[in-house]
């Protein structure tokens, strides 16, 4: 029911703990609420696409190892999505996501929908007419399936432009495994913050910077 309607004729089972400003309260926060619990479906729904990527990626090539620049998408970020209570942790779980996989989207949308048209043509079966058995009925039509908006920002519905930036030109070019050399990650770096502790040491390579850095030029 609408709040006005509440507050003049449903008087009985609110009054005297609520009053219609509290009624008005209610019915701000419950939309900004739904509109939470959708993006943050939304996100989801992103992590798990990408993460089932990243299982294809490993299990097409079983004997390789993982490559350094991947971060794999644990069930630690998935029980990190369900802790969301705020848009703004939310997003901060999307400027990870785009840190971490902006550079990876157009990959994973093209395996997902080369991934619908073989389910589509596998689950397509041909029609027999029991009147003439001989006749096959037209096959049916390929649903088409809308993309969804992936590049658009769950937090602010504002589209990003996708090219991973710097951060994604570093990848790219192999930088993780030099940066994985000297100090922590960012990760590790925010637990030392948050406990108040070195709880993480720090690992550092032997060689000096400048010449570790040698093996990484590139062109």
């Amino acid at each position: 029911m609408e709040v006005p309607f509440i507050a003049f004729y449903r008087k009985e089972y609110i009054q005297p703990e609520l009053n219609i400003n509290d009624l008005w309260m209610i019915y701000r926060e419950d939309a900004r609420f739904c509109q939470l619990r959708a993006r943050k479906l939304k996100l989801t729904a992103l992590f798990e696409k990408m993460r089932e990527y990243q299982a294809s990626l490993i299990m097409s090539k079983p004997d390789d190892p993982i490559p350094e620049n991947m971060r794999i998408i644990s069930e630690d970020d998935m029980e990190h999505l369900k802790s969301i209570q705020t848009h703004e942790e939310l997003k901060d779980a999307y400027m990870q996501f785009s840190l971490y996989y902006q550079q990876d989207v157009a990959l994973m949308r093209e395996h997902h929908a080369k991934k619908r048209k073989e389910s589509a043509r596998v689950g397509r079966q041909v029609e027999v007419d029991p009147e003439n058995p001989t006749q096959e009925l037209p096959p049916v039509e390929e649903e088409e399936v809308p993309e969804a908006e992936e590049e658009a920002d769950p937090a602010t519905q504002m589209k990003r432009k996708v090219t991973g930036g710097t951060y994604g030109l570093c990848v790219r070019n192999g930088i993780a495994a030099f940066a994985r050399k000297f100090g922590l990650s960012p990760y590790k770096f925010a637990q030392n913050l948050r406990d108040n502790y070195q709880r993480f040491e720090l690992d550092q390579d032997p060689i000096e910077p400048l010449d570790a850095a040698v093996d990484f030029c590139t062109a």
